[in-house]
């Protein structure tokens, strides 16, 4: 969402480690490239990031990877594509 011709902002929902427990800190990609990341709060609901400092009318695969406090890692995320403004 809030798309501009340099930035956006993803959020997603919390995901649960495979032992079961909750995940310790996201890092997000856009085009394989890590550009941002969250520490994860106990109990919050969803997550948010604003990516800046991207090129206008670019198309950006984003995918986010969790880890736990074990740095056990979460599969990559579906991928989404977003295409910035010109």
């Amino acid at each position: 969402s809030n798309i501009t011709n340099s930035s956006f902002t993803i959020t997603w929902n919390p995901s649960t480690s495979p032992s079961g427990t909750t995940m310790s800190y996201y890092l997000l990609y856009a085009n394989g490239i890590q550009v941002g990341g969250s520490l994860a709060q106990p109990l919050q609901s969803t997550y948010s990031d604003n990516i800046t400092g991207l090129n206008s009318s670019t198309s950006y695969s984003v995918t986010i990877v969790a880890f736990d406090v074990l740095l056990n890692q979460s599969p990559t995320s579906n991928t989404l594509v977003v295409n910035t403004l010109s």
